[in-house]
């Protein structure tokens, strides 16, 4: 039978350094007191046990790996041009520019990484924008990425919808406007907002 007194010691520290049973994803500690009054390591790998991030934007491992799933597996589902035929079926279109611009939206994505990229915004910021490159004819011929961790769209006092294109993520927070977009140049995907009508947010942010 251990020694009383050690049982109380080790009941004691356990208690001072808080390593009663915790839930799922809540903090640790490095280090941890045994039943005889030891303490030992405790190595946690990615920092999730303690809080910590794995990315500079904080962002919790446990979500980023689900996050990760969801987009590979969407990526798969990727968009074609398709029209209804005659006998009320669908068949993929493969001459067309649409088709083009889908399997190739600009020089440095394809189909799938596309939507995996349109995907993995949306479930962590809640919007995915696009600026729309056109030819002469003003054909779209290239879909360029934005950085998404920004408020872009505003409504301008005439009552029109525009998007920053600057380099800034946020200008609302230096109100420096390098390029100002008429919508109709922006892919706007969003999820829905409970505190904006132009702008969308993360699952995350949405349920807080």
């Amino acid at each position: 039978m251990a020694n009383p007194i050690r049982k109380v010691l080790a009941n004691a520290l356990a208690k001072m350094y808080h390593l009663a049973a915790a839930p799922e994803g809540a903090w640790r500690p490095t280090a941890g007191i045994s039943s005889l009054g030891n303490s030992f390591m405790i190595p946690y790998g990615d920092g999730f046990q303690r809080g910590l991030g794995g990315n500079p934007y904080g962002c919790n491992g446990t979500v980023m790996a689900c996050v990760m799933t969801i987009a590979r597996v969407l990526s798969a589902s990727y968009a074609n041009h398709t029209r209804i035929t005659e006998k009320g079926g669908r068949e993929i279109v493969t001459t067309s520019a649409a088709h083009r611009l889908l399997m190739r939206p600009n020089v440095a994505q394809n189909a799938m990484d596309w939507t995996g990229w349109t995907v993995f915004n949306l479930m962590l910021f809640g919007n995915c924008y696009y600026y729309v490159k056109r030819n002469d004819r003003n054909e779209p011929v290239e879909l360029i990425p934005l950085a998404p961790n920004g408020q872009r769209g505003f409504i301008a006092p005439n009552g029109e919808l525009y998007y920053d294109v600057s380099a800034q993520t946020d200008f609302a927070s230096t109100l420096n406007l390098d390029y100002v977009a008429p919508s109709r140049d922006i892919v706007h995907i969003k999820l829905p907002s409970r505190y904006s009508v132009v702008n969308g947010d993360s699952p995350i942010t949405y349920a807080h």
